[in-house]
């Protein structure tokens, strides 16, 4: 590609992966807020039990944990016997921040109906918000960063050698995972939110641990396989979209009777 005046790029573009960036930059994007429409339309779930999920993964993890989580992570990186202590602590303070957020906003937020539309709901907004954070804005901002330095208009050496990096790895397929990724982890988050439901369902704290324990299943057994393993990235996803459908069917199961439950420990 040139830019104006006939010089070359900084950075190669290639269309097939951009838009390859671009529609799983949608999917995550837009996707689980259809989703949420859909399950509104056809159940009637109030959509602010969405915004409570969003909530939820917003004070649980970008307020609570992200900020002493990532600066770990990175000095982590210049200590390689910590990754696998890392990973473990990683994957169980996710499901213990999380669901435990989960459990907060049943209790307080969501008290006038614990029903299964909108445990849902409830979840979708978790996933909803996680996925346009973690993968959608980055996407879209690598989509759009790369096309704006192939023209010559970012032409900063370390800004330009970061894009660059970012881009050289990529292949259409490699980046489909990404957004086959974050429908699994929305998949586990209705899936969860349907098992913490059951708090208030069947009266018993033990939900809330069955929940945290596979949260922290599903991250130790994805990053694992992947980071530490060395299976190829595709086989990781294959074992999360696997793990995803268990916890996705085993909260529908728990949840068959829909209907507002409220036991004595609400």
């Amino acid at each position: 590609m040139m830019v104006q005046g006939g010089s070359p790029a900084h950075v190669a573009f290639d269309p097939a992966i951009a838009t390859s960036l671009a529609v799983a930059a949608l999917i995550c994007l837009v996707g689980p807020l259809l989703a949420a429409l859909w399950w509104h339309r056809r159940t009637r779930a109030p959509l602010g039990a969405l915004g409570v999920g969003a909530l939820v993964f917003l004070i649980s993890q970008v307020i609570l944990r992200l900020p002493w989580q990532i600066p770990l992570g990175r000095w982590v990186q210049g200590h390689s016997r910590w990754l696998i202590p890392f990973l473990l602590f990683s994957s169980f303070t996710a499901g213990l921040f999380e669901e435990t957020g989960r459990w907060a906003g049943y209790k307080y937020l969501l008290r006038r109906e614990r029903s299964r539309r909108v445990a849902v709901m409830f979840g979708i907004g978790h996933g909803a918000l996680e996925a346009i954070l973690l993968a959608g804005l980055p996407l879209a901002g690598l989509l759009v960063s790369w096309m704006l330095t192939a023209q010559g208009r970012i032409s900063s050496g370390m800004v330009l050698e970061g894009i660059r990096h970012q881009v050289a790895g990529l292949d259409v397929w490699k980046i489909q995972l990404a957004a086959l990724e974050r429908a699994s982890a929305m998949a586990v988050h209705v899936g969860l939110a349907l098992i913490v439901l059951q708090v208030w369902w069947r009266g018993e704290v033990r939900w809330l641990i069955l929940a945290i324990a596979l949260h922290f299943a599903v991250n130790a057994a994805a990053a694992i396989l992947v980071v530490v393993v060395g299976l190829q990235p595709w086989i990781g996803e294959l074992v999360l979209v696997l793990m995803a459908a268990g916890v996705l069917t085993l909260g529908w199961r728990l949840s068959s009777s829909d209907g507002e439950v409220t036991s004595s420990i609400g």
